[in-house]
């Protein structure tokens, strides 16, 4: 019979939080959830026959649990993991998913004593308008599917309407969506692999063994920048301007400027 508790079976030592009065809390960190904290996945009614548990939150990464709209699989060592970084940053999330939907997903994933400072959904997204008729907009859509296009803004959300605790010296935002970050700093985006309840997924040990340790060397580096450490310490994928020929940031960029001369409501 297959454990809701197999996040267990991976061992990884916690580095220690570094000491508070050596390095005051500086760092904000935003986490993308699909992907990067956990997994999500549309709940069916069809899907009753698939095996889940919610009773006792198991936070499994190989059986999930049905919250909300979604079923749920936690990333191994999340809950480690959001336990060490609370320690020495502030912890915020932004998603793509309707806010109530991330709430709810939020409150699953993180314990009452270590809510995230900020939550925001899909509602503090853009999206890029492709064409206007009779007042009614359509959107740019990811390509393959009739999803809307959000884009993750940081110079008209977060750092716009909590001006002095989000900057761009102080907040790194954790996705596996490149697309979604096309108008943001390369040096404020962490672009890491999608995490998926597939294969061998349950000894993953990206959120404790990498992410974490690297995390902290950036809170104890905070006289050298966030610019300067990110050069020093590479970790991630790139970020599509920092490839202007990329075909996708073009067409992206190229969007985002024909949307900014349509006018609707």
């Amino acid at each position: 019979m297959e454990s809701a508790t197999a996040e267990t079976r991976v061992i990884v030592d916690v580095p220690r939080a570094p000491h508070r009065r050596s390095s005051p809390r500086w760092l904000n960190v935003v986490f993308d959830l699909n992907g990067i904290l956990c997994a999500c996945e549309e709940f069916r009614f069809r899907d009753s026959k698939l095996r889940f548990r919610n009773d006792k939150a198991p936070h499994s990464s190989t059986v999930p649990a049905h919250v909300g709209p979604k079923l749920v699989w936690v990333r191994p060592g999340c809950n480690a993991f959001l336990d060490a970084l609370s320690m020495f940053a502030t912890i915020s999330i932004w998603s793509s998913m309707k806010l109530s939907t991330t709430c709810t997903i939020t409150q699953y994933l993180f314990k009452k004593a270590i809510l995230p400072k900020v939550i925001h959904g899909q509602e503090h997204c853009k999206r890029i308008a492709t064409s206007v008729t009779n007042g009614v907009p359509k959107f740019l859509k990811v390509k393959g599917t009739e999803k809307d296009v959000f884009l993750k803004t940081l110079s008209t959300g977060l750092f716009s309407q909590y001006r002095g605790s989000f900057t761009m010296e102080n907040t790194i935002i954790v996705d596996d969506s490149a697309y979604k970050h096309v108008l943001n700093n390369p040096e404020n985006v962490l672009l890491a692999d999608s995490w998926s309840p597939n294969g061998d997924s349950a000894n993953d040990t990206f959120l404790l063994g990498v992410l974490l340790p690297w995390l902290q060397r950036l809170h104890t580096s905070a006289d050298l920048g966030l610019r300067s450490f990110r050069l020093q310490n590479p970790l991630g994928r790139p970020s599509l301007c920092q490839d202007p020929h990329c075909g996708e940031y073009l067409e992206l960029t190229h969007a985002i400027e024909m949307s900014r001369g349509l006018v609707y409501e």
